[in-house]
C-alpha cells in the first residue's frame, strides 16, 4: 500500500507531512475500492458467461437465474470488501474475518447452488407445462408463470441464507429485510401492481402462451408471461415487453379465443351490373374454397351504395389459423369469378367540366371590392 512504502523526506513542507497520513490512506482506500470493485465486475461477467454458454438458442438471458445470479454475486464480493476498506482505515477486522471466513465461502456455494436450483426449477416446470400441453392440450400459461415465480423466489432464499452465513442474525435479518421491503414497496408501487396483475392474468388467463392478441396499441403472439411484464411477438419477430398492469387494465383482444374465425370481406361492382348475379358468382366463387368452413352460415349482402359502385359484403368462416391464407384464396377467387362472369369491378371516376373563356361574363365574375369602414372613436 502507498502509506506502507512511500514516505516523505524531511525536507518536504510541513502541512505536507501533516496531510500526508491522509492523502496515503485516501490513496490506499481508491486503490483497494477499484481492485474490489473490478473483481466484482469480473465475477458477474465470468458468472454471465458461464450462464449463457449453458443456455439454449431459444432462451431468454434477461431476468433469467444466471443474470440474477450474476449481479448478487457481484454484490457479496462488494459487500465482503467493506473489510479490506475499513483496515484501511484503522479498524481491526481480524477477528471478524476469523470469524466469518468459513461462512464467506459458503455464501459464495450457496449463491451458486442457488442459480442452479432456481435454474433447474425453471427449465423443469416449463418442460413439464410443454409435455402436457403436447400430451394432454393442457394450458401452459400457468407453468410459465409459476417458472418465473419459482426462479425469484429461489435466489431470493439463496440470498438471504447468504447473509445469514457471512454474520447477519436473523433476528437482524428479518427486520433489515422488512424495512427494506416497505421502502421497496413505497419507491416500487408500480412494480408491485405489475406482480399482482400478473398473477391476475396467470389465474383468470384472458390469454394464454401462443395467443394471437391486441393489448396497448401492440399487437402480436404471446411469447411469455412472467411477474412484471408480458411479451409479444409481432409478425416482424419484435419483442413488445408490456408491464402487467398496463395489460390487465386496457383493453384486451383476443383473436385467438375461438377456434374459428369470420371474415369482412368487401368488392364493388358497377351499376349497369346484374345484382342478383354477381352475389351468386361471389357466393359461389367464396364457397368452393376448401379452407371455407361453415359453408351454410356464409353471408352474402349489398353493404353500400357508393357514388361509383355498389359495395357487396361477404361473411365467410375460417380456421383461425388459416386466416390471412383464406384471405388471399378469397381475393383471387373472386376477382377470377368476376372476370368470368363479365362483372365489373369498377374504379372511382371523376368528371371535369370547363367552359371557354369567352362564354364568361366578366363583369359577373369581377366583383367591386368592398368600401373600408370607418376607423371607430376612440
Amino acid at each position: 500500500m502507498i502509506s506502507r512504502f512511500a514516505s516523505l523526506p524531511d525536507t518536504a513542507p510541513a502541512w505536507l507531512q501533516l496531510a500526508w497520513p491522509g492523502l496515503t490512506t485516501a490513496a490506499d482506500l481508491i486503490l483497494v475500492g477499484t481492485a474490489i470493485w473490478l473483481t466484482s465486475e469480473l465475477v458477474k461477467r465470468l458468472v454471465k458467461a458461464i450462464g449463457r454458454a449453458r443456455m439454449g438458442k431459444e432462451e431468454v438471458f434477461d431476468g433469467s437465474a444466471w443474470d440474477l445470479g450474476g449481479s448478487l454475486m457481484q454484490f457479496f464480493v462488494l459487500l465482503l470488501g467493506i473489510p479490506l476498506l475499513l483496515s484501511i482505515i484503522g479498524l481491526d477486522v481480524g477477528p471478524f474475518l476469523e470469524r466469518n471466513a468459513v461462512g464467506m465461502m459458503g455464501a459464495f456455494l450457496v449463491l451458486a447452488a442457488g442459480i442452479a436450483v432456481a435454474r433447474w426449477l425453471s427449465v423443469s416446470i416449463r418442460s413439464f407445462g410443454e409435455r402436457a400441453r403436447r400430451n394432454q392440450n393442457t394450458d401452459e400459461t400457468l407453468f410459465h408463470f409459476a417458472a418465473s415465480m419459482g426462479r425469484y423466489v429461489v435466489i431470493t432464499l439463496a440470498a438471504i441464507f447468504a447473509l445469514q452465513m457471512v454474520g447477519f442474525q436473523p433476528g437482524t435479518l428479518i427486520a433489515v429485510v422488512g424495512a427494506a421491503g416497505l421502502a421497496i414497496a413505497l419507491a416500487l408501487q408500480d412494480t408491485l401492481r405489475a406482480v399482482a396483475a400478473g398473477v391476475l392474468l396467470a389465474v383468470f388467463r384472458p390469454f394464454r402462451i401462443g395467443d394471437w392478441v391486441a393489448i396497448a396499441d401492440a399487437e402480436g403472439e404471446v411469447a411469455d408471461i412472467t411477474p412484471f411484464h408480458t411479451t409479444l411477438i409481432p409478425v416482424d419477430h419484435r419483442a413488445v415487453i408490456i408491464p402487467n398492469d398496463k395489460a390487465w387494465s386496457e383493453p384486451i383482444t383476443n383473436y385467438a379465443r375461438y377456434a374459428d374465425r369470420r371474415l369482412d370481406l368487401y368488392y364493388d361492382v358497377s351499376y349497369e351490373d346484374d345484382l342478383e348475379a354477381a352475389m351468386a358468382v361471389l357466393r359461389e366463387a367464396i364457397a368452393v374454397l376448401p379452407r371455407c368452413r361453415r359453408k351454410e352460415d356464409l353471408w352474402v349482402g349489398v353493404h353500400a351504395m357508393t357514388a361509383s359502385s355498389i359495395t357487396l359484403r361477404a361473411r365467410p368462416w375460417v380456421a383461425r389459423r388459416e386466416l390471412i391464407d383464406f384471405r388471399s384464396d378469397c381475393h383471387i377467387a373472386v376477382k377470377r369469378a368476376f372476370d368470368t362472369a363479365g362483372i365489373t369491378i369498377p374504379l372511382p371516376q371523376q368528371v371535369e367540366y370547363s367552359r371557354p373563356y369567352s362564354e364568361i361574363d366578366v363583369r359577373k365574375v369581377v366583383q367591386k371590392a368592398p368600401e373600408p369602414e370607418d376607423d371607430p372613436a376612440p
